[in-house]
């Protein structure tokens, strides 16, 4: 199983994860490099373990998922790691904080708009 190591340049000013999106999908394994503060991501799944390193912490919006176990900032006594739901896998170091999924928003998709302009009506449909 290959492991991917992650380092600072894998991550904007604000610590959030770069690419896809924010998703990190793993077939294998995920190691973090340590004293990068608190890392971010819109979601994190490794089939291998997690492991952030000493001075690094995990959060992850809308989850994050190990089948190996999750390990964050060994050797930190209070290190944390973050996410809105724990779908899977085991957190080995470090202290859960489930902070909850974000609220379906309402949407205007699929709504017809209509608007007159002087004498002339136009109506589209919202994509």
């Amino acid at each position: 199983m290959d492991t991917i190591k992650l380092t600072r340049k894998d991550f904007d000013a604000s610590l959030r994860y770069i690419r896809n999106g924010g998703i990190l999908d793993a077939e294998g394994s995920v190691e973090i490099e340590a004293n990068l503060g608190y890392v971010s991501f819109q979601k994190i799944t490794s089939k291998g373990h997690i492991v952030a390193h000493a001075g690094t912490g995990i959060e992850a919006g809308e989850g994050i998922e190990a089948g190996s176990g999750i390990e964050a900032g060994w050797g930190i006594e209070e290190m944390e790691v973050r996410c809105g739901k724990k779908e899977g896998g085991e957190v080995v170091h470090g202290k859960l904080i489930e902070t909850g999924l974000p609220k379906d928003v309402a949407s205007l998709s699929g709504k017809k708009v209509t608007v007159t302009v002087g004498d002339k009506t136009y109506t589209a449909t919202i994509d």
